[in-house]
């Protein structure tokens, strides 16, 4: 959304200020933009945080605003059909105005680019002297060039406006250019992201975002059965996805499981380091990247980054993507066994933690499992064992839709670990496989199918009725 619709928007506002709808439109805009604050306005934000059920289940405020827009979009609508059927000589001067004042403060703020600070009050900490130096520089030429850009913009809609308030152009040499003006001003802001992100490129995109460096070298010709972590300040960073799985990085639609694991155990073990190497063993953690050295015996360095201030680590406890324990231990609460994961003595490549009321279970852990063929939505295995064996998959427990089979018999999946997979395993040879079929995705397939040929019938149908009633005439 631009300026242009944004201004137009406020004249929609205005002018049918007394409709009900127009009303509801605007006072939702405002809610929503001081919501989209976040921490930024916490007295606003804590209110329905707190106290709203399950607004605390948005991980991003600002995400609001994608409605926002929508909403802005149609109250610019009420403003050019205010300019286009209602206004009246008298409104001339205050819809200039609304257009003169956003000229007037976009005038200011090129005026006065040079008395921005164009920095956070983190970053000097990150970056040396001549870094800053070149940041700011560049970020203010981005905010000149796009402040002259808008300011053209808004004379230039405004001159427009003018001349079809007047009665100088015709409505439908006015709709042409409001619709050019809009569409020119959002055109810019894309073609810069698409300048600067080359996202229709993957070579570029690689050459400027994704560079070759030692560390990602090593781990594009990594077997990506396993997983890579990054610790300290870049744990939120999905950098190094590009490249390779990872057990961190951010997402908006993050799992409860893993945020009870993130936040309870992965930096909660009772050592100096505070780092529990048992959780990142078992999520299969063979690489670990740190802007730290890190002394432990199991690590071995392999690489660095002396740009992004990293080493990677090799780690050779890290447990594979599958594996037979011995013991099954229960425990009465998930609060008690996430707990537990934190105690020295607990070790997933002997034994899984479950919920349950159940004695504890015993095996031998003996045999052989083999990863024959991975992908988002299914894995097989070949397993060996001369008996019955409960076997750890490293993958995230979901309930809904992963499906468990040997020789076509389902098997039961268990919530291990708090955030792991489980399977009790008959003795034999044959093939282990894990597909995902969630039944509510497949049936919601079927709805929008249904629906679609729904439409189409309806639309055919008022085809053929206006057919047949046109042929009745002549």
């Amino acid at each position: 959304m631009g300026m242009i619709l944004f201004l137009f928007a406020i004249i929609g506002a205005i002018y049918y200020r007394k409709d009900k709808f127009v009303i509801a439109l605007a006072v939702f805009i405002v809610f929503s933009i001081l919501l989209s604050f976040g921490r930024h306005f916490p007295e606003f934000y804590k209110l329905f945080f707190y106290y709203v059920p399950y607004f605390s289940k948005f991980r991003a405020p600002s995400m609001i605003l994608n409605v926002t827009f929508i909403m802005t979009l149609i109250l610019s609508g009420y403003g050019l059909k205010a300019v286009v059927e209602g206004v009246k000589d008298k409104d001339f001067k205050w819809i200039m105005s609304v257009f003169g004042i956003a000229i007037v403060i976009v005038g200011g703020i090129l005026l006065l680019s040079n008395t921005f600070n164009y920095m956070t009050s983190i970053e000097p900490q990150r970056y040396d002297a001549n870094t800053m130096k070149v940041i700011k520089t560049i970020r203010r030429e981005f905010l000149v060039s796009d402040t002259r850009t808008l300011l053209i913009f808004l004379i230039v809609i405004a001159g427009i406006v003018a001349a079809y308030l007047k009665k100088k152009i015709k409505i439908e040499v006015f709709s042409i250019l409001v619709l050019l003006a809009a569409g020119l001003e959002i055109f810019t802001v894309s073609n810069r992201a698409h300048k600067y992100i080359h996202l229709g490129n993957p070579k570029k995109l690689e050459q400027s975002e994704f560079k070759a460096t030692p560390i990602s070298k090593v781990l594009s010709s990594a077997d990506d059965s396993q997983r890579a972590i990054v610790l300290g300040r870049d744990f939120t960073s999905n950098h190094y996805a590009y490249f390779y799985p990872l057990i961190n990085g951010y997402s908006a639609i993050k799992l409860q499981v893993i945020q009870d694991v993130i936040a309870h155990n992965l930096n909660n073990a009772p050592t100096q380091d505070k780092i529990n190497w048992n959780i990142i063993n078992m999520l299969n953690g063979k690489y670990i990247i740190s802007p730290a050295q890190l002394n432990e015996g199991f690590l071995t360095g392999i690489a660095a980054d002396q740009g992004r201030k990293q080493i990677m680590y090799k780690n050779s406890n890290s447990l594979p993507k599958a594996w037979f324990v011995k013991t099954v231990k229960k425990f009465s609460t998930p609060e008690s066994l996430v707990l537990f994961m934190n105690d020295t003595t607990f070790n997933p490549a002997s034994e899984a933690l479950v919920v349950g009321n159940n004695k504890d279970e015993t095996f031998t852990g003996s045999g052989n499992i083999k990863l024959l063929k991975k992908d988002p939505n299914s894995l097989t295995f070949d397993i060996k064992t001369d008996s019955p064996q409960f076997l750890v998959l490293s993958e995230t427990y979901y309930p809904k839709g992963w499906i468990a089979k040997v020789n076509d018999k389902e098997l039961r999946v268990l919530q291990v670990n708090h955030i792991l997979r489980g399977v009790e395993v008959p003795k034999g040879e044959y093939k282990l496989t894990f597909n995902f079929h969630p039944e509510t995705y497949f049936a919601s397939v079927t709805a929008v199918w249904v629906g679609d040929i729904l439409i189409w019938l309806i639309i055919l149908l008022g085809i053929y009725s206006v057919y047949k009633r046109k042929k009745k005439l002549t």
